[in-house]
């Protein structure tokens, strides 16, 4: 095996990583709009 070249254990953890982001950042535009609306609220 070249050196660099990703074992299946390191690619199997890439995989779950993206995985997580990916739901993690779906949650996101929500998360925004509460602290908008606090903004708004607050009178900013």
């Amino acid at each position: 095996m070249r050196n660099g070249t990703p074992t299946a254990p390191s690619r199997s953890r890439a995989s779950e990583i993206a995985s997580e982001l990916s739901t993690i950042l779906q949650g996101y535009p929500a998360m925004v709009q509460v602290f908008r609306d606090i903004a708004r609220l607050a009178g900013f």
